[in-house]
């Protein structure tokens, strides 16, 4: 219930001024200045977005580690200093595993996105369209 009452705010927030404005208006116009304007949608963007780029992260080379070590000798000497580096390296099937999963992971995101943004426009579609035939049904009972 409060789901339906946000959804219905924000679609009066986003489409009613213009509605308001030129009553003229196609119902193809609305959904697009809804889908435009609505920050539902471009909330769902955004999220879509950041999970496919955190999906191509994943497969990349470890950080490169670097130690420094001096080793003392007997005499107290100054000794030997030692600077390793090292970095961490898989085989090439591993790389190209984590490349289909991050893949799978981009197609899971985008699939997401667009199931939820169909369901927002089939939800503000119906909203427009009851408030449209509201609208009829008004000056049909003036007419009256």
């Amino acid at each position: 219930m409060t789901r339906y009452i946000t959804l219905l705010a924000t679609l009066l927030v986003c489409g009613a001024g213009l509605y308001a404005q030129d009553k003229n208006l196609s119902e193809a116009e609305i959904l697009r200045t809804v889908e435009l304007n609505c920050p539902v949608l471009k909330n769902i963007a955004a999220t879509a977005d950041a999970e496919m780029i955190q999906a191509r992260t994943g497969n990349s080379l470890s950080d490169p580690q670097f130690d420094y070590t001096h080793t003392w000798g007997n005499s107290g000497a100054a000794g030997e200093d030692e600077f390793t580096l090292t970095q961490g390296f898989d085989f090439p099937t591993a790389y190209a595993q984590r490349n289909k999963a991050a893949k799978a992971n981009a197609q899971v995101a985008n699939a997401n996105y667009q199931a939820l943004r169909t369901e927002q426009l089939l939800s503000a579609r119906l909203l427009v369209q009851e408030i449209i035939y509201l609208q009829k049904r008004k000056t049909v009972d003036s007419l009256r």
